[in-house]
């Protein structure tokens, strides 16, 4: 039984590394070397993660795009312990992206068509420095089901922030 229930982690672990390395691209110096390059690299990026532009917003998006792309290619060159890669987000903008993925619901909603804007808070979080220097989520709980990680879902601009919540924490 234990060498089943090992077997079937081993190959879940190889499936979501497979995912991570799927959703993500990453740079070489190659692609930095001119515009052309860069256009390249950012036509591969928009044909990887389905991402469809017109003409006049892909211009500005590509402007994001390869500043974003030298920025993580300079990151890379450092010595930290882990690497940056793009991922879906890689043509927005920091603004753009906290608003995104923190809270801030600006895309149309099922409100007659009227946008909303606005954060959701429950007041100040202290600031807390006794966590430990690292935790291998990998290593914890997978003799429970579901496992502590969970894949992220990307609910994208929904107005659904709240079930995705409630749902990650109940999953684990």
């Amino acid at each position: 039984m234990a060498r089943e229930i090992a077997i079937i982690l081993l190959m879940a672990v190889v499936l979501a590394a497979a995912m991570v390395v799927a959703s993500s691209m990453d740079i070489t110096a190659r692609d930095l070397t001119s515009e052309e390059s860069l256009w390249a690299l950012y036509e591969r990026w928009c044909e990887h993660h389905n991402v469809r532009r017109d003409l006049g917003d892909k211009a500005m998006r590509f402007s994001v795009f390869k500043e974003n792309a030298r920025m993580i290619h300079k990151f890379n060159q450092g010595d930290a312990p882990y690497k940056l890669s793009l991922n879906l987000f890689g043509d927005m903008t920091d603004e753009e992206e906290v608003d995104h993925m923190h809270g801030r619901c600006s895309d149309r909603v099922s409100d007659g068509g009227k946008q909303r804007q606005g954060r959701f808070t429950h007041g100040a979080v202290a600031a807390r420095n006794d966590f430990p220097m690292f935790v291998d989520w990998r290593m914890i709980g997978y003799d429970e089901r579901p496992p502590a990680v969970t894949n992220v879902k990307i609910q994208r601009g929904c107005g659904a922030c709240w079930a995705f919540a409630v749902a990650a924490a109940v999953e684990g």
